[in-house]
């Protein structure tokens, strides 16, 4: 798990659950994860339903793991959240079930992959590109 998306009720709710949402995303971002929070995607309350869930599944679907807040039964959006996760192989959790640090590999920051031993994770010095590439090349 590296990626976490929270998901819960925010329609009708007191001040649109916003705090429940954001004390939840600085407790898993506490623990290491990288965290989508959608109150950081649709910080304006006033924003229509639909343009709302239209953004917050595109960030949902860059993540890996969905968080479940308490509620999240009586929301539309989080049904509709949890159908898409399900449906494309993303992993559904209770929110509070993440209770660890997450122990997160080294990433690459050429190209984003998960890096192995014997790679860098940087460009070789002959300049022929980032190193687990050409070790995938190589292999």
């Amino acid at each position: 798990m590296r990626r976490v998306y929270i998901s819960g009720p925010m329609s009708g709710m007191p001040e649109h659950n916003f705090p429940a949402f954001n004390a939840e995303a600085a407790r898993l971002r506490q623990l290491g994860y990288d965290v989508v929070n959608p109150v950081d995607v649709n910080p304006d309350p006033g924003t229509p339903w639909k343009m709302c869930l239209r953004a917050d599944l595109r960030e949902m679907l860059t993540c890996d793991t969905v968080a479940l807040l308490p509620g999240w039964q009586i929301s539309d959006g989080a049904h509709l959240e949890l159908h898409v996760a399900h449906r494309v192989g993303i992993a559904i959790v209770d929110a509070s079930s993440i209770t660890e640090r997450a122990v997160l590999p080294p990433v690459c920051w050429n190209c984003d992959t998960p890096v192995p031993p014997g790679c860098s994770g940087t460009f070789a010095d002959d300049g022929q590109g980032c190193m687990l590439n050409r070790l995938k090349a190589a292999a």
